[in-house]
């Protein structure tokens, strides 16, 4: 009976080292992971950045709120319309819309169909510029071309439309002329000095429209 109690209390005692030993293996497992707080973490060396700083780092800067806007191109726009006045340097005209324009030449400013000497009043002139123009009575701008085209010749023909057929003086050729509005009607045989805008239809007669009449 006394080998039966021994035997036991030797059992027992395996068991509760047993137990001992495995608890402290579990504690040991246990010690070796990260504390979470339930929220997934990126992996070890992963260079992903958390959700708010990628959002901090896609706002724009900040500003002075001044810019440097791109130059804007110069269109080049036309006047049209009758010299009032020549000077050294310079023309009155009086375009079609605006009125009277003052127009400064330099050096760079192109002439054609009559020249920079022989510009009168009472020509017709069609000038291109920059686009550039003061505020100021009269407004003022910069020629960069000058352009007289003259047409002399006598009235062949007074047609229904009152367009005119003009026998050119300076050729052998004919040209049919659409007058400007409010011009008056020349009489056939008439000699007539029209001012153009430089365009000429290919076609017989050329045709042209006409900016200014003189008798």
């Amino acid at each position: 009976m006394k080998k039966i109690w021994i035997a036991a209390l030797i059992v027992l005692a395996l068991v509760g080292a047993y137990a001992v030993y495995a608890q402290s293996a579990e504690n040991a497992g246990n010690a070796g992971q990260p504390a979470t707080n339930g929220t997934a973490q990126p992996p070890a060396g992963s260079t992903d950045a958390p959700q708010s700083a990628v959002d901090e780092s896609a706002q724009p800067e900040a500003t002075d709120g001044t810019e440097n806007p791109e130059e804007e191109t110069q269109e080049i726009q036309t006047l049209t319309g009758e010299i009032l006045e020549v000077g050294g340097d310079f023309i009155l005209l009086r375009d079609e819309q605006l009125g009277e324009v003052h127009i400064n030449f330099t050096e760079d400013t192109e002439f054609e169909g009559a020249g920079r000497e022989t510009l009168v009043a009472g020509q017709y002139a069609v000038v291109l510029y920059n686009g550039v123009m003061t505020r100021s009575l009269p407004p003022i701008a910069t020629a960069m071309k000058v352009g007289v085209y003259e047409i002399t010749g006598a009235v062949a023909q007074v047609q229904e439309d009152g367009r005119v057929l003009i026998d050119r003086a300076d050729v052998s050729s004919q040209v049919l002329a659409t007058l400007p509005e409010g011009a008056q009607t020349p009489e056939v045989g008439e000699t007539i000095t029209i001012y153009t805008n430089g365009v000429m239809t290919l076609s017989l007669p050329a045709q042209v429209n006409a900016i200014g009449v003189k008798k």
